[in-house]
């Protein structure tokens, strides 16, 4: 392939696999793609609070990127792109040399770089991460879903969607039986931070029908996975037989050089995902310092802004204008609690209880992993 541009995708899950699609959008110009990343398959995490009661679908979780690359390849009219995938993590970055050092040691040279690398959870219940394999993850699901059967007090910290939707697994998988569970929001209310106070008061009903119990207010400061220890003014401390932490994300970049990073350590990009003064690097996904970190806003507002400034960019289609990101005003969530239903909005609008089980808690989204992926 001569006169052909080497394209690096850093990450292999959401927002990396998007990347790719977008880069087979066009038959020119010749691409060499490589994606790097240090585990061989995509983690359908969504679904990953159901699995901590459920051990049917974890197989389904779970998407080899060389089939992703296989299906793209054999569906796209184009015969210009070449992809690999090289099972690493990216150590260095040399912006102004357009070159990036993997853990091997080896130099890879670039013409445009898409970093995607998402982030990770305080848990690794909840994603893969740069340390450990797919294998390794689902292992950790496996043993905590038997901790929850032998456990008799269950705490569970956080109160974002990961929290409340696994509490809502735990209360409805073991209502009735003698098993303490209680969530800890360190906030206002369940979903507080995202949702509106009605709904927050809903998720706090359903969830107590399902024999949860909902502590706010008190942020948990340590957490050693027996024994909690929160603040209200005085330090206390409560002993379960399992804490399950849901709360937390930390970007994968510390691969960035620290002045393209906030105080957070998310990557400072332009109003179209660029680096602010290296054009050729462009983001996407977990990792921006401007998004919200969600599928969501992966697929309704990041998806078009990065689609055009890829044309632009890379795929010489320079008469496409520039679209600006805009972080979303009004919210898009659902959040199961419980298989029979759950809360949640869709554009500011609050969804009835039956769309919520229709779309999401009647299975997690688990029959749509590949799509996601392929």
């Amino acid at each position: 392939m001569s006169n052909s541009k080497e394209v690096i995708i850093i990450g292999g899950s959401y927002a990396a696999i998007l990347a790719l699609k977008t880069l087979f959008l066009a038959g020119t110009p010749n691409l060499k793609i490589t994606i790097i990343s240090p585990n061989e398959k995509a983690f359908f995490n969504v679904a990953a609070p159901r699995l901590l009661v459920d051990n049917d679908y974890s197989d389904k979780t779970l998407v080899p990127l060389k089939d992703t690359i296989e299906k793209l390849s054999r569906q796209s009219s184009s015969r210009n792109r070449q992809v690999r995938h090289v099972k690493s993590r990216v150590e260095s970055l040399d912006l102004d040399g357009k070159q990036l050092t993997i853990s091997s040691g080896q130099v890879l040279d670039y013409d445009y770089l898409i970093v995607a690398s998402g982030s990770r959870s305080s848990s690794s219940l909840w994603k893969l991460d740069n340390l450990h394999d797919y294998d390794y993850i689902i292992n950790k699901i496996d043993k905590t879903r038997e901790k929850i059967k032998q456990a008799e007090s269950i705490a569970i910290i956080g109160g974002g969607s990961t929290g409340v939707e696994t509490a809502g697994e735990i209360g409805n998988a073991y209502k009735g039986e003698k098993k303490r569970i209680v969530l800890y929001t360190g906030s206002s209310g369940p979903l507080s931070n995202s949702l509106p106070k009605h709904l927050s008061d809903t998720a706090t009903n359903k969830l107590k029908q399902l024999g949860v119990e909902v502590v706010n207010n008190q942020r948990v400061s340590t957490n050693d996975g027996k024994e909690i220890i929160f603040e209200d003014g005085t330090q206390k401390s409560e002993k379960f037989d399992l804490v399950i932490e849901a709360q937390k994300l930390t970007p994968n970049t510390e691969f960035m050089p620290k002045s393209e990073l906030d105080e957070n350590q998310w990557v400072v990009t332009d109003e179209y995902f660029r680096l602010i003064n290296h054009h050729n690097v462009i983001c996407l996904g977990d990792v921006l310092a401007l998004g919200i970190h969600s599928i969501v806003d992966l697929t309704y507002n990041q998806k078009p802004v990065f689609t055009k400034v890829i044309a632009n960019e890379i795929l010489e289609q320079g008469h496409i204008e520039l679209q600006a990101y805009r972080a979303p005003t009004k919210m898009t969530m659902i959040v199961p609690i419980g298989k029979s239903g759950g809360v949640g909005v869709l554009f500011g609008w609050s969804l009835p209880n039956f769309v919520i089980w229709f779309v999401k808690a009647r299975d997690f989204m688990i029959n749509k992993a590949r799509d996601y992926f392929s």
